[in-house]
């Protein structure tokens, strides 16, 4: 990618990814216009954030690695740390995949 530099001392190139969402699932987010959804902003970051280590261990050898993913969602960042979340819902079973 253009103008994208890879970090300093670094031989591997930078990695650049962009996943749009199937109408399926989009349909189904929690919106102002769609207030009965069944999918939160928080549990797209959450598969944003399997799909991104998926991306990473597709791309590089990620054997006896320490991988840091940061995001700027929180209840995404808390779940991953946690490794659960209290819910029925989409986290903890994304969650299992981590």
């Amino acid at each position: 990618a253009q103008g994208i530099q890879p970090r300093k001392g670094s031989e591997a190139p930078p990695i650049l990814w962009r996943y749009q969402w199937p109408q399926k699932i989009a349909s189904q987010l929690i919106t102002d216009k769609n207030p009965h959804g069944t999918i939160s902003i928080s549990d797209l970051e959450l598969a944003g954030g399997l799909l991104h280590l998926d991306v990473l261990c597709q791309q590089y050898d990620t054997r006896e690695r320490t991988i840091l993913s940061k995001t700027d969602n929180l209840a995404t960042l808390y779940w991953q740390r946690k490794g659960s979340a209290t819910s029925d819902k989409v986290p903890p079973h994304l969650l299992r995949l981590f």
